[in-house]
């Protein structure tokens, strides 16, 4: 891509970052990041990653996968890390990309940062059986079983990431309800996701960050909540210009 990297990645973006290729019997792990600066149109910098409160120092001249979530899309390429220092009280590592930037189409992976309350519990196996067979908002089951509070610190049409006061064992199963805009009028959805991973929130001990993937969820449902992101980010970006 010729074109300036600032046209389609900005400072502060997301960035997912994972070992190039694949590692025989050892699971390849996705570290995120933040875009810190653009050096040049093949360097930049980056926020080294955090994993249960530690950094995560990764090794200089090994090449990575870097995903870029920034208000226009998902962009990947590949780079090796060239470097590391300490700026601004932040730990970084220079990247050298060694391919062109490109967008990734899949519409239901970008991921927006928000802050929306949510209802969730754990569901037994019985549970999780019964309910992928029915209608969850016709289902009085649900209404029966208190439910517990988090909030939703980003979301995409294929999972979402929430913050709560305990831990949630990786693989299980939840019931997740929430409202969102995705036109003129507020809608509620319950969907089931499945607990991909659980972490202390690196700002406060006593709350964990869940990342989850929605499991079954009806086409018409993620379709709302992508359009919901880019309907909320295009509001964004008006009030800032």
């Amino acid at each position: 891509m010729e074109e300036k990297l600032a046209k389609y990645i900005t400072e502060g973006s997301k960035v997912d970052i994972k070992r190039n290729g694949s590692i025989r019997k050892t699971q390849i792990k996705i570290y995120h990041s933040q875009l810190h600066s653009i050096l040049s149109e093949d360097k930049i910098e980056i926020t080294m990653p955090m994993e249960q409160n530690k950094i995560v120092m990764l090794l200089t001249g090994v090449e990575y996968d870097l995903s870029f979530y920034s208000y226009n899309g998902v962009y990947h390429c590949r780079a090796k890390v060239v470097g590391r220092g300490k700026r601004d009280n932040k730990f970084l590592l220079q990247m050298e990309l060694t391919t062109d930037l490109h967008k990734d189409q899949r519409r239901e992976f970008y991921r927006f940062n928000c802050a929306l309350e949510m209802k969730f519990r754990v569901l037994s196996e019985e549970e999780v059986k019964t309910f992928e067979d029915s209608d969850f908002l016709d289902d009085p089951v649900i209404e029966d079983k208190p439910m517990k509070r988090g909030i939703i610190v980003d979301i995409s049409g294929g999972g979402l990431r929430f913050a709560a006061d305990h831990t949630i064992k990786e693989g299980s199963t939840i019931l997740c309800r929430y409202k969102l805009e995705p036109g003129d009028a507020a809608k509620e959805y319950e969907v089931l996701g499945k607990i991909l991973g659980s972490k202390p929130s690196q700002n406060r001990e006593d709350i964990f960050e869940h990342r989850v993937q929605f499991v079954n969820i009806y086409d018409e449902a993620r379709e709302e909540i992508i359009r919901f992101i880019f309907e909320t980010e295009r509001k964004i970006r008006r009030k800032i210009n």
